[in-house]
């Protein structure tokens, strides 16, 4: 009866150990699951300290997962015996105890991640301030990266412009050194053909022929004035007037046929009573001699009237030249303007895609291209160079075999993204490059290309697995043969 007794006081202390076992349970997973939320908060915080009282947190748990543990032998040992009663009892006062102290350290952590918390608060303006500083430094960097891009258009337009106005210059200049020479010429031209005093002679001719020479002999000399304002100009004024000067043809006639007059004047009866015959009869007789001694050919004016009208002919023609040589000078100006601005655009496109291309495979290098002559981008040509991950600036004919395929990739790629190419060969590009450079390259290729197809011969496992499709060429029995393999992974992926 008393073991049956004692065996009933057992069951009832063991359903009341169930009981709190149930309740230490359910505790445990209610701190655990606290736990588990503060410490989430914590590392999303951060924080050396944070990180301490997590460890913390850890232990209390372990400590937990000991005391039940405990219990569980607890609660297998009283099954085996009943005698194990007192030893039970003791170890769930000690596991109590060790709950209880367990609960007091998680109230300090609690405290503890409250004053955490604050000055994590704390941390947290400190660092909102200094992000919005960051992010004004940074606009301010983007602003005064504007104003240097700005400031190199504007030289750029400068230089054009110095260019321009040189060029401008040496056409006025050899245009003028033109002009001088063709009014040598016209006035040793002129001087052989000059009006002798035949104004007798000349009074045969009909008033539209003499209006037609004062007509010709008046514009000759405006256009004399003109070109000796143009000649005594300056450099500047030059510029300004070259549309006068392009069109000075001088032509300089003799002004003796302003003296010409129109035939025999007709004279009153009154003027006729006032003329001296003799003196009038003595004048003829000396004319009629100085004709017979100077033997004056009348032929002359029908010469010089042949001349003149070659003259003015060759004078419209060459006008007409002049005039087509400047349209033509000037469509090739335009032209020229319209394929440096062209090229310039397309070249500083390509310039920026380069660095980023090559900073991107080779994780920090650097690369330019730039002009020989910045003035005239069609003469010298470009040089490539540049600066891989901790070494100096070098040309391209001076780096090792894998840094030339870098640099060379990266402006393939570079002239790609500027103007695609639907079809690139590529020969063992990666035959000199490492497994990581190769891995790089492969997938760019891969990545960024596919608005184009690449055939890569390559021998290099981790460029052609990733091909969309594999092209294997073998010998066999002494025949060249080739088969494909399609990607299913990387085809389903795309």
């Amino acid at each position: 009866v008393s073991d049956k007794a004692q065996l009933n006081v057992v069951m009832k202390n063991l359903e009341r150990l169930r009981g709190e076992y149930n309740d230490l349970q359910s505790e445990t997973k209610t701190k655990k699951e606290k736990i588990k939320g503060l410490q989430d908060e914590i590392m999303k915080i951060g924080g050396i300290k944070l990180q301490m009282q997590n460890s913390k947190v850890e232990s209390v748990c372990q400590k937990l997962d000991i005391l039940v543990a405990k219990l569980k032998k607890v609660k297998s040992a009283s099954k085996k015996s009943g005698g194990d009663v007192v030893k039970f009892q003791k170890l769930l006062q000690n596991s109590e105890r060790d709950v209880e102290l367990s609960s007091n350290e998680l109230k300090v952590i609690e405290e503890q991640l409250k004053h955490t918390k604050l000055a994590l608060a704390e941390n947290d303006t400190n660092m909102t301030e200094t992000l919005n500083l960051k992010v004004e430094l940074k606009e301010q960097s983007e602003q005064l990266k504007e104003q240097m891009e700005d400031m190199e258009e504007s030289i750029n337009e400068f230089k054009s412009i110095e260019i321009e106005m040189k060029n401008k210059l040496e056409k006025l200049n050899s245009l003028l050194t033109y002009i001088k020479s063709e009014i040598t010429q016209q006035e040793k031209g002129l001087n052989e053909l000059s009006i002798r005093d035949v104004t007798h002679t000349l009074g045969m001719l009909d008033d539209n022929k003499m209006d037609s020479v004062k007509e010709d002999v008046k514009n000759n000399q405006e256009l004399d004035q003109e070109y000796r304002s143009c000649e005594t100009q300056d450099e500047s004024e030059i510029k300004d007037d070259e549309t006068s000067c392009d069109n000075y043809h001088p032509m300089n006639v003799d002004e003796t046929s302003d003296e010409v007059s129109r035939g025999i004047p007709r004279l009153s009866e009154d003027e006729l009573r006032e003329l001296d015959v003799e003196l009038i009869e003595s004048k003829i007789n000396e004319l009629s001699y100085y004709v017979e001694e100077t033997n004056v050919d009348i032929g002359v004016l029908e010469e010089y009237a042949r001349r003149l009208a070659e003259f003015k002919r060759r004078k419209l023609d060459l006008n007409n030249a002049v005039q087509k040589r400047d349209e033509v000078k000037e469509q090739l100006g335009i032209l020229k303007k319209k394929r440096f601005d062209e090229f310039m655009a397309g070249f500083n496109i390509i310039s920026m895609t380069l660095k980023e291309m090559y900073q991107m495979i080779t994780m920090g290098g650097n690369a330019e291209l730039e002009l020989v002559d910045s003035l005239d981008p069609f003469s010298e040509g470009v040089t490539f160079s540049v600066m891989p991950p901790k070494k100096s600036w070098r040309n391209i004919t001076n780096l090792s075999g894998g840094e030339k395929t870098l640099s060379s990739l990266a402006l393939v790629f570079a002239l790609h993204k500027y103007k695609p190419t639907p079809l690139y060969v590529m020969d063992e590009i990666d035959a000199a490059l490492d497994f990581r450079n190769v891995s790089i390259v492969a997938n760019y290729i891969k990545e960024r290309t596919k608005n184009a197809q690449f055939i890569v011969i390559s021998l290099r496992n981790n460029m052609f697995e990733l091909a969309q499709q594999l092209v294997g060429v073998y010998k066999r029995d002494n025949r060249t043969k080739s088969t494909t393999i399609k990607n299913i992974d990387i085809l389903n992926r795309t």
